[in-house]
């Protein structure tokens, strides 16, 4: 099976999340790896051309920032913000903040599938306020979801005193480990 992004993935990534921030010569490496930012997208892009591009938008964007993980972090984060501003993401942040932060954390498989065809999340909850999350894909850097996770669960749907750690990275997948205060 190839490994695909689906282009809303895309969109709230490099268009929404960052596309102010795409100078010329960034766009240009893009679209020498596979995605034009300036064309009309397309409906998916294999797996490892969007990770390149990932890491030419890291290396870019964030150059500034010497430690991979805070920089990946960042990208993650903004990467979410993107995404719920593209039209897909606008419903589904409407629809979740109904659900409610303890519900969203059970759903985090199927919510974090819908970008790929080949993101798998399981959810563990250990204990009241603490869950671990395992994701089949990190790259190119496990705290891309660490960020995403971050954003979402401290601005987009607040749980009480949230926090997020990678316990363990293994070449097929990611385990973190999130707390926050019960409810």
């Amino acid at each position: 099976m190839e490994k695909l992004v689906y282009e809303n993935a895309v969109e709230g990534l490099f268009i929404k999340g960052f596309g102010k921030q795409l100078s010329p010569t960034l766009k240009a490496a893009m679209k020498e790896v596979g995605i034009d930012v300036d064309a009309p997208l397309k409906t998916s892009y294999p797996g490892d051309i969007v990770n390149r591009c990932t890491q030419l938008l890291r290396e870019h964007v964030f150059r500034h920032e010497s430690d991979d993980a805070k920089a990946y972090a960042a990208l993650g984060s903004k990467t979410l913000d993107g995404y719920f501003d593209t039209l897909l993401g606008r419903a589904m942040v409407g629809v979740l903040r109904v659900v409610g932060y303890e519900r969203i954390i059970d759903r985090l498989p199927r919510q974090m599938a819908s970008g790929s065809n080949y993101q798998f999340v399981e959810v563990k909850r250990v204990k009241p306020g603490e869950a671990e999350v395992s994701c089949s894909d990190y790259q190119p850097h496990p705290a891309i979801n660490l960020g995403v996770l971050t954003r979402a669960f401290t601005h987009y749907f607040p749980a009480p005193d949230f926090k997020m750690e990678i316990l363990r990275v293994e070449p097929a997948r990611c385990l973190y480990r999130m707390t926050w205060k019960p409810g």
